[in-house]
């Protein structure tokens, strides 16, 4: 039989009103519908269908997946229906086109030091800082040995061969425009070295519209570790985490944001596949800065009606 449209109404109008008692109770939830087994099939469809979402225990049959469905749809209403007050934004392949101009630095630097990669694998680690990519090459040894000076001499690498390659992603500024017209706070949250970032923003022609930032040299861990989120947080006066979400376009920031109890949405401009970013838990993800602005009415950043 056909699911009645008035059924996931009643389902989405209860999720909106009030919270699941106890919390979490899906199964009673669906229970108290009223639906037997065969229409619990076809709702579990037209919710999959309705909220573009899907169920992931296709073992599960009857009210079991219903419960599920549900489940869904209430984190997807609250994703909806929570007014962000603050955007943290990740840089580096996030708002300026700079992931491979960071990855050849890194192999040119590993090369000087005796050290042959490719350039494949180190762009895979792209988004983490220095104290975090590092050891995914060398030995904690030789880290400890010539691990400044590595990153020094990959630093000055960056600046003086890759810094001119290195582009804003278009729209970029009409985005932090948008959201600042929205009432949105803006931060930014970047693994990079605070020179590099003063640089990125002149290149993406934010200076004037962000003065909130922060980077691996205010944090003793960079990502996916969650102190540079800690460190955007503590800059944000009377704002709660789940009134925050976090920009960025690797699994590192999205691993990073959620363990600082942010949510984060994904941009598949750095390069990542959007599986990766699916799985690091981004609840949405768009193709750059500028396909997040000209569907902003209808993302996780809207202005709740």
């Amino acid at each position: 039989m056909t699911v009645r449209d008035d059924v996931v109404r009643i389902i989405v109008e209860t999720l909106h009103r009030e919270a699941l008692d106890p919390p979490g109770d899906h199964q009673r939830f669906v229970e108290e519908l009223g639906i037997d087994s065969y229409e619990a099939v076809e709702l579990v469809l037209a919710l999959e269908k309705f909220f573009d979402i899907k169920i992931g225990n296709d073992e599960a049959v009857g009210t079991l997946r219903v419960g599920e469905a549900v489940a869904l749809v209430e984190r997807k209403l609250a994703v909806l229906t929570t007014m962000i007050k603050a955007v943290i934004f990740d840089v580096d392949g996030t708002l300026i086109n700079s992931v491979d101009a960071h990855a050849h630095a890194w192999q040119d630097a590993f090369r000087d030091f005796g050290h042959e990669f490719a350039f494949e694998d180190i762009r895979r680690q792209i988004g983490k800082g220095g104290d975090q990519l590092m050891p995914v090459f060398l030995t904690k040894e030789e880290i400890e040995a010539r691990g400044e000076k590595l990153e020094a001499h990959r630093g000055a690498i960056l600046r003086e061969r890759y810094f001119p390659t290195i582009t804003s992603f278009p729209r970029v500024r009409e985005l932090l425009q948008r959201l600042q017209q929205n009432g949105i706070e803006i931060v930014l949250a970047s693994s990079a070295k605070k020179d590099e970032l003063g640089f990125y923003k002149r290149v993406a022609r934010i200076e004037d519209l962000v003065e909130k930032e922060t980077s691996s040299d205010d944090v003793e861990k960079s990502k996916p570790y969650p102190d540079i989120f800690e460190a955007a947080l503590a800059m944000l006066e009377n704002i709660q985490r789940a009134e925050v979400m976090a920009i960025g376009d690797t699994p590192y920031d999205a691993e990073a944001a959620g363990k600082a109890g942010i949510r984060t949405i994904g941009m598949l401009c750095g390069g990542f596949p959007e599986e990766d970013l699916q799985e690091a838990g981004c609840i949405a993800i768009y193709d750059s800065p500028a396909e997040l602005l000209a569907q902003l009415d209808s993302s996780p950043l809207k202005r709740p009606s």
